[in-house]
């Protein structure tokens, strides 16, 4: 493990894992959460808590206190590490599902985020079968991007570099992403995993020929747009799409660079069981959730309210959010994220929000990157359209001021609040339909 000019082998590691396991123990946490800067700190803590089976809750630095409270209240959280050491908490304990090592929230669509509770045995097998399909010499020197409170970093990432006896590095990215490009060539770097906004950062600081030891990169997290995974294969990234959700401990497919299909999210992992129900919804089998800290059922085949299928060859394509379904008034479905990583995609564009159910024409709120005038997104949206079907072009659209965690249009990570976004639209026409001025 490396961070700066310190480094840490496996045997220093577990040397630190013990002697932090004989620390968690004399406080007796029924559930411990985790503050911590990502480094070394936070893996040791980690990886103690779960050797001394003790239930913890990571903590993303983008929840807000509110979020924060709330997930160490509903895990039932009565000590919290942070830098400054061990902290007690005033939270009753919580009957968790048997086995549960790892508490996880996401801010989703809600403000209250939910928790999921997940095994020892779930995360690892996860793990394993990445590298099953993936081998262990991919893993060799991990860079972490994304923060380790994600559990997709956790898994996909800390664990899989582990159990291939890799390197995981720290190189501050998060707080200079515009240093990626140079950590991922400093440190010579075989893999990592990042969003896709992260992706096209990386594509403006990157030229052919610059990363020869780089073998994978991971995106997921939202649709990639197409044109982005174009653009990463023309620098010679070698970026593959996945597929994953929280309640299967992070991974279900993935691209590879032997089994990789444009369009596609991968093949399913070779310990997923998948199935497509009769509306076009994916059912996990045997799912790796325990269960939720609010007692909510879990059922099985769990249904992840995603729009897909599996092709011939095996490949799962996504087609998008059931419930965000847009159906025009001509009868034809759109998965308004298709059109939506397209615009996206397009330099000019930040953030974009497609809209028109039982309307003629789809619209589109749109948010410049930078300084883009009228004209320019007016030409990015030609060149989206042209990629598009009749039906899921964008007729009317209208610039919007960012959407953000401050002003309740998106959450901590930056996913969009899709229905809080809508309810701003208020002009209407007098059949009732939103209609956004034309710019």
């Amino acid at each position: 493990m490396v961070q700066g000019t310190n480094h840490l082998t496996y045997a220093g590691l577990w040397k630190a894992v013990q002697q932090r396991s004989d620390v968690l123990v004399s406080y007796r946490p029924q559930a411990l959460g985790i503050a911590l800067g990502d480094g070394p700190d936070w893996v040791i803590t980690h990886l103690a808590a779960l050797k001394t089976m003790i239930p913890q809750v990571p903590l993303p630095a983008f929840f807000t206190p509110q979020q924060r409270s709330h997930a160490l209240c509903d895990a039932g959280a009565d000590w919290i590490v942070t830098d400054a050491g061990m902290e007690p908490l005033a939270n009753r304990a919580v009957m968790l599902p048997k086995d549960t090592a790892l508490i996880t929230y996401t801010s989703g669509s809600t403000g209250t985020p939910k928790g999921v509770c997940l095994s020892m045995h779930g995360m690892q097998q996860v793990a394993a079968s990445l590298l099953s399909v993936l081998g262990d010499g991919v893993a060799q020197r991990h860079l972490s991007v994304l923060p380790l409170s994600v559990l997709l970093e956790q898994i996909g990432g800390l664990y899989a570099t582990l159990l291939a006896g890799g390197m995981y590095v720290f190189a501050q990215v998060q707080k200079n992403p515009m240093g990626l490009a140079e950590a991922l060539d400093a440190h010579d770097i075989t893999s990592c995993i990042m969003v896709p906004e992260l992706l096209k950062l990386l594509l403006t600081q990157a030229s052919p020929g610059m990363f020869t030891k780089l073998q994978f990169v991971a995106v997921g997290g939202a649709r990639v747009a197409p044109l982005l995974l174009a653009q990463a294969q023309k620098v010679g990234l070698p970026v593959h799409e996945g597929y994953g959700l929280t309640e299967s401990a992070s991974v279900v497919a993935v691209n590879t660079p032997s089994h990789h299909r444009a369009g596609s999210v991968g093949k399913l992992l070779p310990h997923i069981r998948a199935s497509i129900s009769t509306e076009g919804e994916i059912l996990l089998h045997d799912a790796a959730i325990l269960g939720y800290t609010d007692g909510t059922a879990t059922q099985n085949p769990y249904a992840t309210g995603d729009i897909g299928h599996l092709d011939t060859e095996g490949f799962l394509r996504i087609t998008g959010r059931k419930k965000n379904l847009l159906i025009t008034a001509f009868g034809r479905n759109v998965a308004p994220e298709w059109p939506e990583s397209l615009l996206t995609a397009q330099p000019e564009i930040a953030q974009a929000i497609v809209y028109g159910d039982g309307q003629a024409h789809l619209s589109a709120l749109l948010v410049p990157a930078g300084q883009a005038s009228q004209k320019a997104l007016k030409q990015a949206l030609a060149r989206v359209n042209e990629q598009l079907p009749d039906y899921a072009q964008i007729e009317h659209w209208q610039r919007s001021q960012p959407f953000t965690q401050a002003n309740g249009l998106a959450t901590g990570n930056g996913r969009l609040r899709r229905e809080a976004i809508l309810q701003t639209l208020t002009k209407e026409t007098n059949d009732g339909f939103l209609r956004p001025a034309c710019a």
